[in-house]
């Protein structure tokens, strides 16, 4: 029996694709929930690929207007294998490869442009790599690996985890606790961190979809009647100086933005306030934390301090 594939043009439709596939997914992550789908739904195309009317692999591309294939703001998208179950690891990986190749053929090379990062755990990249292998004259993916550090708090306390963070960040937020000048507040304000993120952009000269910046805050505007959002804010002799925002689903959190304000330097306001998150999301009993990247020179080690495993993921791009 042939694959067949099969474009979602109703948004109906997530609720039994959610439920029944994406939830088992070994690439399920935080940008492939129900609400994000539903919400971006105008902004996104979406496929099957299915063989007896069962769901072997789902597709997800976000899109510009444009029509070109860009990840901000999801982080991850692309494409959701199904689980192994009971099949043999060689029938697994060799069907995984088959669908893959199907769907780089005869979905995502038809776009002119593509630009967006694999979920974690999409292990084999390898039909992207042989995409048109030795047609030089051709146009061909580059595959380019990226990492994030994950933090892993399930069943931990908050002594257990604060005590794997690197000792000098220990030390620097042990201080600044101690210090009543400081004060960090889980009060949701989302126009603080905007107004943060942008003016660091625009002072660092950084580029950035005003649109699906907008639509992804209208979105956390949503998810925080959901307590779905962790926001921790430092501030300094009753100032805001730095804001950490996570979104979370039922057993994750991932950090969205962190940002503070562009006049102000300090040394601890960015670690407390990541620190602050995460202990909120240990009180809200999840399983694990992700840093969202620690590709940038300036920003990863400040990640990797606070104790998690780097996990590598895959950009694509032509």
């Amino acid at each position: 029996m042939k694959y067949n594939i099969k474009k979602i043009l109703k948004i109906e439709q997530i609720e039994y694709i959610y439920n029944n596939f994406i939830k088992l997914s070994p690439q399920k992550n935080i940008f492939c929930t129900k609400d994000i789908l539903k919400f971006f739904f105008d902004d996104l195309d979406l496929y099957t690929v299915n063989k007896n009317d069962k769901i072997k692999s789902f597709i997800y591309l976000l899109k510009n207007k444009d029509s070109k294939i860009i990840s901000e703001p999801l982080i991850y998208s692309g494409i959701l294998n199904q689980p192994q179950l009971g099949m043999k690891l060689a029938r697994y990986n060799n069907e995984l490869f088959r669908i893959n190749e199907i769907i780089i053929n005869e979905i995502i090379s038809n776009y002119s442009k593509v630009n967006f990062n694999l979920p974690i755990d999409f292990i084999d990249t390898r039909p992207f790599l042989w995409f048109n292998y030795e047609k030089k004259d051709k146009k061909f993916f580059s595959v380019t690996p990226r990492y994030t550090s994950i933090i892993n708090i399930n069943f931990k306390n908050k002594d257990e985890v604060f005590g794997e963070i690197d000792d000098v960040k220990k030390r620097d937020i042990k201080n600044s606790l101690q210090n009543k000048k400081y004060r960090v507040s889980d009060e949701i304000n989302l126009d603080l961190i905007k107004n943060f993120y942008i003016n660091t952009m625009k002072k660092n000269k950084g580029v950035y979809n005003k649109y699906f910046f907008d639509k992804i805050f209208n979105f956390i505007k949503i998810q925080i009647n959901k307590k779905k959002i962790i926001q921790a804010t430092t501030f300094y002799d009753e100032k805001p100086i730095y804001s950490v925002l996570f979104l979370t689903d039922e057993t994750s959190g991932c950090y969205l933005y962190g940002s503070g304000d562009v006049n102000i330097k300090n040394r601890y306001a960015g670690s407390l306030s990541l620190w602050k998150a995460i202990d909120q999301s240990i009180e809200k009993r999840l399983k694990y934390i992700d840093l969202e990247g620690i590709n940038s020179p300036y920003r990863g080690e400040f990640k990797i301090n606070f104790g998690g495993k780097i996990k590598e993921y895959f950009n694509i791009s032509f």
